[in-house]
């Protein structure tokens, strides 16, 4: 996905969710907050989306995730 963002290639809704998840699971990132993800309506729907599933993932795990232990 970071190659993609690099190359300005627009990313697909599955890949926006993925990164709003990941950013509500170990908060924000170069990637994961790349404002190339927000290019649409719908990846930018489906961003915020991602985010809360994450958000509400680490919340149930008792706060942040080190990163690679999800």
């Amino acid at each position: 996905m970071r190659e993609r963002m690099d190359e300005r290639e627009e990313l697909t809704p599955a890949e926006a969710y993925e990164a709003g998840y990941r950013c509500g699971l170990w908060g924000p990132d170069e990637t994961s907050c790349h404002v190339g993800v927000l290019v649409t309506t719908v990846c930018a729907r489906e961003w915020a989306r991602g985010r809360q599933d994450g958000l509400a993932r680490r919340v149930r795990r008792g706060g942040v995730i080190a990163r690679g232990a999800a």
